[in-house]
């Protein structure tokens, strides 16, 4: 899944887009892997207690995936990196495999192993 953020982006529009996907079970149980890309938002409005409530409904997803499930960030400035290394902390509870990462050419190595379906013997960090 390869979810991108354009424009302004608010912590209610993230929350909104993962409580979207929380009522699609049938989409999350075959999911594998996730790319959040934040390249093209021009501004960020996110607190840490919205960072709180992503993993929230992080946590109710992670009860639906069956599988391990790898999450990459793509943040290219401060902000967007700072704001996704919090909620990289946070989301350890889901004990998903996390990155953030400043471009997408650096993420999509990473990710390779889930996206094709095979799971590294080893989680990458």
């Amino acid at each position: 899944m390869h979810l991108a953020g354009t424009g302004p982006l608010t912590g209610r529009d993230i929350l909104d887009a993962k409580t979207r996907l929380l009522r699609a079970p049938d989409r999350l149980k075959g999911l594998h892997y996730g790319l959040i890309d934040v390249t093209d938002v021009t501004e960020l409005s996110i607190t840490r207690d919205d960072v709180l409530e992503f993993v929230q409904v992080d946590m109710q997803i992670a009860l639906i995936v069956p599988r391990p499930l790898a999450v990459a960030i793509v943040a290219p400035s401060d902000l967007a990196f700072g704001i996704a290394r919090m909620w990289e902390a946070f989301a350890e509870v889901t004990r998903w495999n996390t990155h953030v990462f400043r471009s997408r050419a650096e993420a999509d190595p990473w990710l390779r192993p889930w996206a094709e379906g095979r799971l590294p013997a080893e989680p990458l960090s």
